[in-house]
């Protein structure tokens, strides 16, 4: 009897087991995709794959909200807090209680280690939505270079970034971003636009609502009184402050009051807003209407690229290649590079596009053949059309850059044109030969 109580028990505990696996395949689960290991950072670029190479999302354009900042501050509360809100508002009826989300917890010692990814985007707007959790920052036990490596996997990849900061905005946390800045200038520069896109200050536990009000408006106080050189300001103190407005389209700053001593204290606090004060919660309601409103969720667009989901799964590789060093890279290294992805990325569409558009009429399962003429003609529209995508497309780096990759587009279009010439006069030869028997 005892035994058959222990079969039953195991057979129990392996429908959970497989329950809880169905459920994770469907709703997803978070998913760490950069660990701290033996001393280093190491990429899990199969986990990468599958999350953003996936049959149903891959060709989904793609937008990836991170918090970034340092540690115990609520970073993980805030983005388990926006996934389910985000499910709520466009998942079925029902299906949001699936949804596992970002752990966390209150305490002293670090929960997230790394770069953690929710493995199932949220779609809006057939906008495939990830969100993204990192390790705090800046703290005792993490050396310099692992810090900003974490911290530019997050700005380098994101659409949005939300930099997440307690009571106040100093100057070394604008500081923090002077690597990104540099490479911004670089590119604003050469091209007379934005490398990044939206950059939140969110600042929490804000203790001065009688000098700037909580919520976005207060931001605004407080960002606009950050970010101005007032006279006599060095040099420096100066060219941060332009860089940094001159690297992302849009800037802004929320307030959000403290949450309350049971949110704090309680190490039984499980998330529950009827538990927090009635200050944070509204103003954390307002804070997810706006980062999550359809007209904010904009895909992650480089060099005036939009990037599809597995897009992103080449950046995370390349970029993490350069910062794996001894050294953090010169923001020059990070410009090539990006240019370098632009550009493999602009060939591969634009070749993907004259094959699609030169078998319209020159596919390999067509009986009839078409006259040599009409092919040749036929072959150079959707060469033409093919670079003219390209040259759209790869708008980020030198045109040294750009004339070795239209030289490699023109060569697979040769190469792909040749097949079909090849296959096109195999079939008059067929016609030739059905006619004369």
């Amino acid at each position: 009897m005892f035994r058959g109580f222990v079969n039953i028990q195991n057979k129990n505990k392996l429908c959970r087991h497989l329950l809880s696996q169905v459920y994770q395949q469907r709703f997803g689960s978070t998913a760490t995709i950069l660990t701290p290991a033996e001393g280093r950072l190491q990429l899990d670029q199969d986990k990468i794959r599958e999350i953003f190479c996936s049959p149903a999302n891959q060709d989904l354009p793609a937008a990836i909200i991170s918090v970034a900042g340092a540690m115990r501050t609520g970073k993980s509360f805030l983005l388990d807090f926006l996934l389910k809100r985000l499910a709520q508002n466009h998942l079925e009826a029902g299906s949001s209680d699936s949804i596992s989300g970002f752990p966390w917890r209150s305490g002293m010692n670090r929960h997230t280690s790394g770069i953690q990814i929710y493995t199932e985007p949220i779609v809006v707007d057939g906008v495939a939505v990830y969100l993204m959790d990192t390790q705090g920052t800046f703290d005792h036990r993490t050396t310099v270079r692992d810090n900003m490596t974490i911290f530019a996997m997050a700005c380098l990849t994101s659409s949005h970034l939300v930099y997440n900061l307690m009571h106040i905005i100093r100057e070394d946390h604008l500081q923090n971003l002077q690597l990104f800045t540099e490479y911004g200038r670089l590119v604003s520069e050469s091209y007379k636009m934005k490398p990044f896109q939206n950059l939140l200050f969110l600042v929490r536990d804000w203790h001065y609502p009688q000098d700037a009000g909580f919520g976005f408006e207060g931001g605004k106080v407080l960002l606009d009184q950050v970010m101005s050189a007032e006279e006599g300001s060095s040099e420096n103190f100066r060219l941060l402050r332009n860089h940094i407005e001159s690297s992302f389209e849009s800037i802004d700053c929320c307030l959000l009051p403290y949450p309350g001593h049971t949110v704090a204290e309680d190490p039984q606090f499980t998330g529950q807003l009827e538990k927090t004060d009635s200050r944070f919660s509204k103003h954390l309601d307002e804070l997810a209407e706006s980062l999550l409103s359809p007209s904010n969720l904009k895909p992650k667009v480089i060099g005036g690229r939009t990037l599809r989901s597995k897009d992103i799964y080449d950046y995370f590789l390349k970029y993490m290649e350069i910062f794996s060093g001894d050294t953090l890279p010169e923001p020059k290294s990070i410009y090539e590079t990006t240019a370098d992805l632009v550009h493999i990325h602009a060939l591969k569409e634009s070749a993907a596009k004259y094959v699609e558009d030169v078998e319209t009429k020159a596919a390999a399962d067509h009986d009839d053949p078409l006259p040599e003429e009409e092919l040749l003609k036929h072959h150079n529209t959707c060469k033409n059309n093919s670079l003219r995508h390209f040259m759209r497309t790869a708008k980020f780096g030198d045109e040294k850059k750009t004339k070795l990759f239209e030289d490699s587009l023109i060569n697979e279009i040769s190469k792909h044109f040749e097949t079909i010439k090849s296959l096109n006069e195999a079939r008059i030869l067929n016609k030739y030969h059905e006619a004369r028997d």
